[in-house]
């Protein structure tokens, strides 16, 4: 689901690296500490870490560190849940863009398309996952299915 995911990011022209810098760069958004203190990150508002670009993480294993120092010890079943409410809110959020095609709508799914792979990389890191491994033995041949790079798999 995080291949997806990143795919539908770059259909959409996220840079979702840069994004997602802006708003987790070393801090927690929404209470400016590390490791977080909120309580409760829903309905709050985020605000700017202020943290230089020269420390932003260069693989995706580093910014799996990097949210790991953010928010160590997470419960996977909590976060599970998580998880499914921040997918159909992101759901929501695309539909709503491609009902009305305002801008404001695609600034909301770009923020939250940050927060949700954050939310990925917490869920990894609860479960012991190394994401760059797992990328690395899944797509070292290109397309998992099609072994092409680029994909010639057609999806109806």
């Amino acid at each position: 689901s995080l291949a997806w995911f990143a795919a539908l990011s770059n259909r959409y022209h996220f840079n979702l690296e840069e994004i997602t810098w802006k708003r987790y760069s070393y801090k927690c958004p929404f209470c400016l500490e590390i490791p977080c203190i909120c309580e409760d990150k829903e309905g709050q508002k985020a605000m700017k870490t202020g943290r230089p670009s020269s420390r932003k993480p260069e693989r995706l294993s580093s910014w799996q560190e990097m949210v790991r120092k953010i928010y160590p010890d997470e419960n996977a079943k909590e976060l599970m849940m998580i998880f499914l409410r921040k997918t159909d809110d992101l759901s929501y959020s695309f539909r709503l863009f491609l009902k009305e095609k305002q801008i404001k709508h695609f600034k909301e799914i770009e923020i939250k398309s940050a927060d949700y792979f954050i939310l990925f990389l917490r869920l990894f890191n609860s479960l012991n996952i190394d994401i760059e491994k797992k990328f690395y033995l899944m797509f070292n041949k290109g397309c998992h299915v099609c072994h092409k790079t680029p994909c010639i798999c057609n999806y109806y």
